[in-house]
Formats: C-alpha cells, sequence, structure tokens
C-alpha cells in the first residue's frame, strides 16, 4: 500500500464552490498542493468537476483512472 502525506500551507483564499462554501477548503488545499486530482464523494465539489488544473472526481471515477495507465 502507498502512503503519502504533502503538507501545504494555503496562501490565498478562494471562491468558487458558491453552493456549499466551506468546501473552498479543499480547492484551496489542492491549488496550494499543485493537485492533479481532488478525490471526493462531495455532491457540491463533484459538480464543480474542474478548477484549473485539478480534476473533480469520485472515488470509483479515480479507480478507472489510475487502472487505465
Amino acid at each position: 500500500m502507498l502512503k503519502s502525506a504533502k503538507f501545504v500551507k494555503v496562501t490565498k483564499k478562494l471562491h468558487v464552490v458558491e453552493e456549499h462554501p466551506a468546501d473552498d477548503k479543499f480547492i484551496e488545499c489542492a491549488k496550494a498542493a499543485n493537485a492533479d486530482y481532488i478525490i471526493s464523494g462531495d455532491k457540491h465539489l463533484l459538480k464543480i468537476a474542474c478548477y484549473k488544473k485539478t480534476q473533480i472526481v469520485s472515488v470509483s471515477a479515480f479507480i478507472q483512472i489510475i487502472t487505465k495507465r
């Protein structure tokens, strides 16, 4: 099993998830980490689908992505 963590410092507050602003923190962290993906089951995040270069996908969608590689 691969275990990895990266601590990031959020330097800019974002306002992306209009339906549920509390979810903006996940986008802020992903941006600070330069993340390719946010993996979530949250309906508000999944509705956004993408923020800049970060794709927001469900667990099952992510599993399909990594098994194709």
